[in-house]
Formats: C-alpha cells, structure tokens, sequence
C-alpha cells in the first residue's frame, strides 16, 4: 500500500530521531577513548582524544583549572597582622645562618620555621645592621627597609613571596619572608653567558617530565608576575639568575625586590625635551652598566636608551621588561612546542610581538598573558 505524502514524510521523520537518540544516548568515555554503542548494541572504539602526556598531566592535577587556580588564587596564609620584633626575635633562637652579614652590604640571612594556623612554613629571615655608618652598612639597611615596604604592598599577588613579619630595633631591622623551594634561573648574577643564554634554565625544562607543559606553565607564570608589574607600575631593575627561582609546578618567584623602582602615570625620564635621542635618558645604574645581564638580554631595545620623540624624551617603564624577558628565555621556549605545530606557531607570533626593539609596536606581558592562557587551553584540547 502505498501511503499519503505527509505520513511517509511523518515516517521518515521517525526513523531519523530514532537514529539520533540511538547516537546520544549512547555515546560516552571510559579513560579518554571516545566510545559508541551501535544500536545493534556492540561497542565501537571511534579515537582517542588526547595524547598520553596530556592524559598524564590531568591525571597528576595538572589540567588547565588547576595550574590558572594554582597561580591566580590569592594566598590564604597572608597575615592580617604581621609578626612584631617579640616574634620575631623568638625565631633566632633556632635559626640556621646560610649568610654572614658582611661590609661588603650583604644582609645577614637565616632559616628558620614558623607557624601559622597550626601549620609548619619553612622561611628566611634577613637582618641589616647600621652600626657604624659606613656606605655599605646604609646601603643593606635602606635596602632592607624599601623591600619590607614592597612585600607589604605586593601581598597577595602572583610570584611574589609571602611577607610574614619585620622588627625595626635601634639600628637593626629583620625581617622573615615565605622561603621558596625550587631552583634559581641561574647560579650567577648573569654576568656569564651561560647564564645570558638561560642554559641552566632550558637543560631544567628539557629533563622535566612534560617539557611542552613545563614551558607554557613557565611562560604562563612569567607573563602573570610580569602584569603585575605593569599595572602597579613597577620596573624591576635587578634581573639576575639568583633573585628568580622556579618551584616545582615551574612557577616564577622574584626572590629579591628591593630594586623595584615606581613611577607614576608618567614614564621614568620622559618630561624632558630633545631635539636628539642622544637628549634622552635609558635605564642607568649598576645592574644596567656592560657585562650585567641587563646590558645583555635588553640589547637591541631601543628603549634601553633615549628615545626622542616630537622633542619630547618618551622614557621607560615596565614596558621595557617583555623586550628582555623574551630574548633571555621566554621565546627559547617555543623549541619544546614543535610537537604541536599550531601551538608553536602562536607562540612564536606571540614572541615576534613582545620582543619587537620598538616600544610603541611591541606587545605587553598583559597581551602575553591572554595568549598563553589560551595556549595552555589549547594544550589540554591537543589532539
């Protein structure tokens, strides 16, 4: 019998849902392979979602929630009221010494462990004394005091160690501080070019479990810190090998902040007139003179030195650190993501960008912080 128009059209129209609810509904995931169910009933194994090393990564707790919650949480450990100097002092009393303080403006430097809502943190205590009036010893003790002033301001954010407490005594202050455990970029203050090259730094990404993830974890925490710098306006003048350490997850500490510089809404030395470039001022000081690792891995920026434009000096700013940053070891990273062609063509736009010599074309470590959340996104969806 052959029927109506509409009735076979209403058939058809069956069969199709019947089909699709039969796709659905029995379609589901058992350790990552995508799995069908026929409507004859028998299982069908479609393809693997992911790679092993991706698996792995999610497995130990690395997915891309955890390692964005990991580095963005503010710190539940951040005291409301810091240790005074009876707290303080308590902690000499089964300190370890790891530094002699020295006339040579050393500050004197301690281990020690304290105890902080029932738990037990492992820190630093740093000591400056102004004695006798000598360059150095005002030296260590002015410098002690700016970084006490920066860790209050800065708790809280990213890479940035826990402050737990200061005592300010005659002519001596002390101060404890979150101790990090990892390894330092380098272990010198960069003046060597092993050091310039982050040799240490890509062998220590290289021998690690999951190099490609290592290295976005790394570019991501370093473009995170890096904001942070932006924003508040800070210039951090003494990058060395020493003041920047990894932890196990290879997220970024500054371990010394004291050479933080501020400025206002207005750039470092950018209020003068020129008529030249040669009018207008760079970065200036010890950590920028030739040989430091300043000197190297900023070459070529033009914003290293004057900038003279419409007879006004354009100045510096945070804005100066991607230019470095990159050339010292974030672009080398790209060479642990040629395993995923598309990933290692954004990054590698992504460091055409933020290490252009040219200030005003050259991206910030904000842009780069939006790219490398998306790359570690992409990463966990890596076919």
């Amino acid at each position: 019998m052959i029927l109506p128009t509409p009735v076979r059209k209403m058939k058809k129209l069956s069969v199709l849902l019947t089909l699709i609810a039969c796709v659905v509904f029995n379609f589901y995931v058992i350790n990552d392979l995508v799995i069908s169910k026929s409507c004859s009933g028998k299982n069908v194994t479609v393809k693997r979602k992911r790679s092993e090393k991706v698996l792995a990564a999610a497995a130990a707790g690395d997915g891309y929630k955890s390692i964005v919650r990991r580095y963005n949480r503010l710190d539940d450990l951040i005291l409301e009221d810091y240790f005074g100097c009876d707290e303080v002092n308590k902690l000499m009393g089964n300190a370890r010494q790891v530094v002699v303080e020295n006339e040579k403006g050393n500050r004197g430097v301690w281990f020690v462990s304290v105890k902080i809502a029932g738990r037990n943190i492992e820190a630093v205590m740093k000591q400056a004394n102004r004695d006798s009036e000598s360059r150095p010893n005002i030296y260590k003790y002015n410098t002690a005091v700016r970084e006490i002033e920066i860790l209050k301001k800065l708790q809280g954010n990213p890479g940035i160690p826990k402050f737990f407490g200061s005592c300010m005594e005659n002519s001596k202050v002390s101060y404890v501080v979150e101790k990090i455990e990892g390894n330092v970029l380098c272990n010198d203050n960069g003046t060597t070019e092993h050091c310039a090259d982050a040799d240490d730094l890509m062998e220590l990404v290289s021998k690690s479990e999951n190099p490609p993830l290592s290295a976005l974890k790394l570019a991501y925490s370093t473009s995170k810190i890096f904001k942070v710098l932006e924003n508040l306006h800070y210039l951090f003048e003494d990058i060395s090998g020493v003041n920047l350490m990894l932890n196990s997850q290879f997220q970024l500490f500054i371990v010394d902040v004291d050479s933080f510089v501020f400025y206002n809404s207005t750039r470092l030395f950018s209020e003068l007139s020129c008529s030249t470039n040669y009018d207008c001022y760079g970065p200036m000081g010890k950590h920028w003179s030739a040989g430091s690792l300043n000197a190297k891995i900023f070459r070529g920026c033009q914003d290293l030195h004057g900038i003279c434009e419409e007879k006004r000096c354009r100045g510096f700013d945070a804005s100066l650190h991607p230019c470095g940053i990159s050339n010292w070891y974030l672009c080398k990273l790209s060479r642990f993501l040629e395993s995923m062609p598309k990933i290692a063509m954004k990054y590698r736009e992504m460091c055409a960008c933020i290490s252009n010599p040219d200030p005003n074309k050259r991206c910030s470590f904000s842009d780069t912080l939006k790219t490398t959340d998306r790359l570690l996104r992409e990463y966990f969806h890596h076919k």
